[in-house]
């Protein structure tokens, strides 16, 4: 096997449980291909663990094992069979869910979504493509599946020299699927569908709806993409939802997926149009509403795109509260890893203030347990989910 020298700041890192080692704090060695496994040492020769390399990348080590691993295929069907055992705490085995989650399931790189006996690989490595056999082989072997598919996004990708794709794996070609969440139907499109095709993440905080009194309430789904926030408010008494998606195939899915639950469309608005526009309309115009949910993609992706993020996270929670009732609610979200949940708290209590609005912190949340947070890794915590009520 390759073996990598780390220096003292790397060395410092893996002894903390963490599982990435940066550009700049090991000995690089570019003869060895971009993706391989390799052992990793100290420079007194102390060996540390193993991971895949990668010189091109900024993360140029994904640390697989604190421990020498001698069979990588035993190794890999242990830690999927691992992940699975602890999601069956949780979920019964014909349930949808998020199987493997990267590194907060020891496989940095690798997450596999189950849909129903449907298996969708998501690759982010080089290291994983370069074993994706062994994933599939293990995935035909313990779960006996329909189908398999692997997606690839390059934008997730630039630095571990893959190409986006999206194919068929194993099985028949049944990309197109009805799964089940909290009682509520979804036509999900694992190929066109944004990420894997459905964010699992969110379960257990569109779960919390049923704590607010929503009984004939009028409110806004902002960034819906399939509808899965404002599909569970009709379920539990909204008497209207507005819909609101700047993806044209999102709200076509938002339409079939009300009618598959028998949701009756005179009771929903379906608006494609960029979310800050509908709000600063309805500001304009005076509208009010009961609850509004904002569920915005990552608004920072990058450290250096902070400061601007910040800002948008503001504007879009202060036009939310502009056009929110007085004993309204406000479920807002972020899934930025790098917006802190005090930083995130801090713009809506900021808004309150400036605005003189009484605002009141009902409840937190965070991904779902199929998402599991490895608290020496604080990269496999991302999403907050808030939820408040503005008192007149």
């Amino acid at each position: 096997m390759y073996r990598v020298i780390v220096n003292s700041n790397g060395k410092r890192r893996i002894l903390s449980g963490y599982l990435w080692v940066f550009s700049n704090e090991l000995h690089h060695d570019k003869s060895i291909p971009p993706g391989e496994i390799v052992d990793v040492y100290d420079s007194n020769s102390n060996f540390l663990a193993i991971a895949f390399y990668n010189y091109q990348s900024l993360i140029s080590l994904k640390i697989l094992s604190f421990n020498k691993i001698f069979e990588l295929d035993s190794y890999i069907k242990k830690r999927i069979i691992e992940a699975y055992k602890y999601r069956l705490q949780f979920f019964d085995k014909n349930e949808s869910f998020r199987l493997v989650y990267s590194e907060g399931d020891f496989l940095p790189g690798l997450i596999i979504d189950k849909f129903n006996n449907t298996f969708l690989i998501q690759v982010n490595s080089i290291g994983i493509y370069k074993i994706l056999d062994i994933v599939k082989n293990v995935l035909i072997k313990q779960f006996n599946p329909d189908s398999i598919f692997l997606k690839i996004h390059k934008n997730i990708n630039q630095n571990e020299s893959l190409s986006s794709e999206f194919k068929l794996l194993y099985g028949k070609d049944n990309s197109k699927l009805v799964i089940l969440e909290n009682g509520i139907k979804y036509n999900v499109d694992l190929a066109i569908g944004q990420k894997t095709g459905f964010f699992f993440d969110q379960r257990e905080n569109r779960r919390l709806l049923n704590r607010l009194s929503l009984q004939n309430k009028i409110g806004i789904d902002a960034f819906s993409y399939i509808g899965a926030w404002g599909l569970n408010a009709l379920k539990n008494g909204a008497q209207n939802i507005i819909f609101i998606d700047s993806s044209k195939d999102a709200c076509n899915f938002i339409e079939e997926n009300i009618k598959i639950n028998n949701f009756s469309l005179s009771n929903t608005e379906i608006i494609n149009e960029e979310v800050v526009k509908v709000l600063k309309k309805f500001k304009d115009s005076g509208e009010k509403f009961d609850f509004i949910i904002l569920d915005p993609p990552a608004l920072i992706k990058r450290k250096r795109d902070i400061s601007q993020g910040q800002k948008g996270y503001y504007n879009l929670n202060k036009l939310a509260l502009d056009v929110l009732k007085d004993n309204g609610y406000l479920i807002t979200c972020s899934c930025s890893y790098h917006l802190s949940e005090a930083k995130f708290r801090e713009i809506v209590f900021t808004i309150s203030r400036k605005k003189k609005i009484k605002l009141y912190h009902l409840f937190h949340g965070i991904q779902s347990y199929d998402h599991p947070f490895y608290i020496l890794h604080p990269e496999t915590k991302y999403l907050k989910c808030d939820f408040y009520i503005k008192r007149g």
